[in-house]
Order: structure tokens, then sequence, then C-alpha cells
């Protein structure tokens, strides 16, 4: 079985984008949602390029939520 790891992060980080508590997002995105790709990532057969892509997409939607410039450091 083939895990689709990048596709559910995806969709949690929209769920979370959209969810009405907005200081708690990010305690949301630490506590549930990286923890439960980590572990599926461990459990799984995941290359490290869809690992490279995940950590993408998080810093990419943690960017847009806290309104950097793409030029600013990680």
């Amino acid at each position: 079985m083939k895990l689709d790891i990048k596709n559910k992060l995806v969709s949690a980080l929209d769920k979370l984008n959209k969810a009405p508590l907005k200081p708690q997002r990010f305690f949301g995105l630490r506590t549930m949602i990286l923890r439960g790709i980590f572990h599926q990532a461990e459990l799984g057969n995941v290359n490290i390029s869809v690992l490279h892509k995940c950590d993408q997409q998080v810093r990419c939607k943690v960017r847009q939520r806290l309104s950097l410039p793409s030029d600013a450091p990680n």
C-alpha cells in the first residue's frame, strides 16, 4: 500500500487555514498534523523527495499565514 502523504498534508493544511481558531493554528500544525505525517512516514515507504516536497509545502503555508516576504530567511 503506497501512502500519499503529500496529498494528506495539503488537505490538512487547507483545513487548518480555514479553521476559526486563529491563534491555535500553529499549535495544531505542530501537534496534530506534523506528528501524524511523521508517524506515517516512519511506518511507510516514503522517498526523501516526497519528504522534501512536504517540507516546502509546510514552509510555504507558514509564510503565507505570517505574511512574510518571499526573500525572508527560514
